[in-house]
């Protein structure tokens, strides 16, 4: 009864401007997903309005965007699996000094600009990973990686999915992950790298766990229909069963991962197509892989199948 007494002792002046506000709003989103969409390089408004894009931190030239309005900024970073040094994909803002903005401005008015328009990467870089570092994580995405021999003769590869940020994380189902790269029409995949934890260990007992994909699936109905949500705060994991490229020595490994999804459906702002580094992790491997007769026997059909 309160909510209809509410709803009655609305005024029809507060009703258009409730309208007014969200049509409002909707410009916004709309003007902000424009840019994304078009890709532009940097564009300047009135005083201390900006924004440029660099797509340089990832195979995919999935593009890492920043706004800037008066002395806050909006960073949309897509992953950076190049230098490896920002994990995960996300959404942070921040405060900007004058200084800074300004010394900012005059380096993009002086940038020579490539076919693409897009700002070269070492322009802005120091930039972008100052915004990764103190920047307020509006969304935040991260991945971490485990690996353990699986009971049918392959590895069991965890990925532990981890939503730090403060809205909630789709995108599409991991059954439906191609697995193989293709820079050309996009795919969803999984590559796992393991080295040595020990320095004094050779590149030769390297290992790379490649082109996971939605075929490998260890549990295929443990993902939601069409899409895998992740709410704030939230750690879900997918298993996957695969091969490494070569026998893995007995030892300690440091365990990362390059990750590539095509679609994010949520946020809005963070849609479509990331790549980005995985969160480090160790884990210890207390006999050589494969060493029983199952591992063995399917191993051999893996590298016979993938010469």
């Amino acid at each position: 009864m309160a909510l209809l007494g509410q709803c009655a002792a609305t005024s029809p002046h507060q009703i258009q401007t409730d309208e007014q506000n969200f049509n409002m709003n909707m410009r916004r989103v709309i003007l902000c997903l424009v840019f994304l969409m078009t890709h532009f390089t940097y564009s300047f408004g009135r005083e201390g309005a900006m924004e440029f894009v660099v797509r340089e931190y990832n195979v995919y030239d999935a593009p890492t965007s920043v706004l800037f309005e008066g002395d806050s900024y909006q960073m949309i970073l897509r992953g950076d699996t190049r230098d490896d040094e920002m994990k995960g994909v996300g959404i942070f803002t921040g405060h900007i000094s004058t200084d800074v903005l300004s010394e900012l401005r005059g380096k993009l008015k002086q940038a020579p600009q490539d076919e693409g328009r897009f700002v070269s990467k070492s322009l802005v870089d120091k930039y972008v990973k100052r915004f990764f570092r103190e920047g307020q994580r509006l969304c935040k995405l991260d991945a971490k990686i485990d690996v353990i021999p699986s009971r049918n003769g392959g590895l069991l590869v965890t990925i532990k999915f981890i939503n730090s940020g403060n809205e909630r994380i789709v995108f599409e189902n991991p059954a439906t992950w191609e697995g193989e790269s293709n820079r050309i029409l996009g795919s969803s995949n999984i590559a796992v790298l393991g080295k040595p934890a020990s320095s004094n260990q050779s590149e030769d007992v390297y290992f790379l766990i490649d082109d996971v994909g939605g075929a490998q699936l260890a549990n295929p109905g443990a993902s939601d229909a069409g899409s895998f949500l992740i709410n704030p705060g939230q750690v879900r994991s997918i298993e996957f069963v695969a091969f490494p490229d070569k026998p893995i020595k007995r030892g300690e490994y440091i365990i990362a991962a390059n990750i590539s999804i095509k679609r994010i459906m949520e946020p809005a702002l963070l849609s479509g197509v990331v790549e980005f580094a995985s969160l480090s992790s160790h884990v210890n491997f207390s006999r050589d892989y494969p060493s029983t007769p199952e591992e063995i026997k399917a191993f051999n059909a893996y590298l016979k199948a993938h010469p």
